[in-house]
């Protein structure tokens, strides 16, 4: 039961991730693209509360593992080949890492959360802290002092 549970969850993720890929090269589609994506795995994350509460205390669960191997799978073979050859070459496992840590934080404080998210709100912040930095979204970094 627990492995189903595991895999529909993955299931949905992949499909939110799969679905919002743009069908071409343009990296102002794919900034959108993910934006909209965060804002979807939100909104799966704070549907499926209690599903993940549960995936994410239990000892036994190997939800984590299989959500970083699909997701691998999904870069390597849907991703980063849209976005072509980079500026900067990034191993595909540190970006898997990278990209299942801010998911599965974003999952945990859906469920931390005492009350309903806002979505939008937390989905501008992640954003934020993603394209700009911690330290400038925190302000702490003004434009032109690096």
């Amino acid at each position: 039961m627990l492995d189903s549970f595991e895999n529909e969850m993955i299931e949905k993720i992949e499909e939110v991730i799969v679905n919002n890929l743009p069908k071409e090269r343009s990296d102002q589609l794919f900034i959108q693209s993910s934006y909209d994506t965060t804002v979807q795995i939100l909104t799966c994350y704070e549907e499926n509360k209690e599903l993940l509460q549960f995936l994410l205390k239990s000892s036994y669960s190997s939800f984590q593992t299989k959500l970083r191997n699909k997701l691998k799978l999904v870069f390597t073979n849907l991703i980063f080949p849209i976005l072509g050859e980079l500026e900067y070459e990034i191993p595909t496992d540190l970006f898997t890492i990278a990209f299942t840590s801010i998911s599965l934080s974003l999952a945990e404080y859906a469920y931390q959360s005492e009350t309903p998210i806002n979505i939008e709100k937390s989905a501008n912040l992640l954003f934020n802290i993603v394209l700009e930095g911690p330290a400038k979204t925190l302000g702490l970094i003004k434009d032109g002092d690096i």
